[in-house]
């Protein structure tokens, strides 16, 4: 083997292990403890993220924090969840909005830390990170039955 096809193969294989990495990345769906679900379903969660459910109990309404936009995890929502371009889903929230459907659009959370931040803060809340916290107030959501990692999970990259 000469030099050149042996680093040609050592970039190679690096390059391989770097997309199956990232290609199993989940995104984690993560809520406050006072939340009462500790499971929802794929289409349940895209009730709840289009604003048609905007309450966990007749007392705790939902606030939900979404990634920041231009993010592979706010592009993954945009095509798992709510199967709509960026562009589209400004357009049904102002329409949502416009028509006393909802009071205001999902806000944005700009770092899996401030995200952690206040859902840890704020009971009813519901966002999205990479890797699940270590936070007493936090707790990762099951989707379809699924934690992120274990096969089945449907929001992963």
């Amino acid at each position: 083997m000469t030099k050149r096809t042996f680093h040609f193969t050592i970039y190679l294989a690096i390059g391989l292990l770097w997309v199956i990495t990232v290609q199993a990345e989940p995104l984690t769906v993560i809520a406050h403890t006072s939340v009462e679900t500790d499971n929802l379903s794929l289409s349940e969660l895209k009730g709840i993220l289009l604003g048609n459910r905007q309450f966990w109990s007749a007392n705790q309404p939902i606030t939900i924090f979404l990634p920041a936009p231009d993010t592979w995890k706010r592009n993954l929502l945009y095509a798992t969840v709510y199967q709509m371009k960026a562009s589209q889903f400004r357009q049904y929230w102002i329409a949502k909005i416009f028509r006393a459907e909802a009071s205001s659009a999902p806000k944005s959370a700009f770092s899996d830390e401030m995200a952690v931040a206040l859902t840890a803060k704020l009971p009813g809340t519901i966002s999205f990170v990479g890797t699940a916290p270590n936070n007493a107030n936090i707790k990762v959501v099951k989707i379809d039955g699924h934690l992120p990692n274990e096969p089945g999970y449907p929001l992963h990259r």
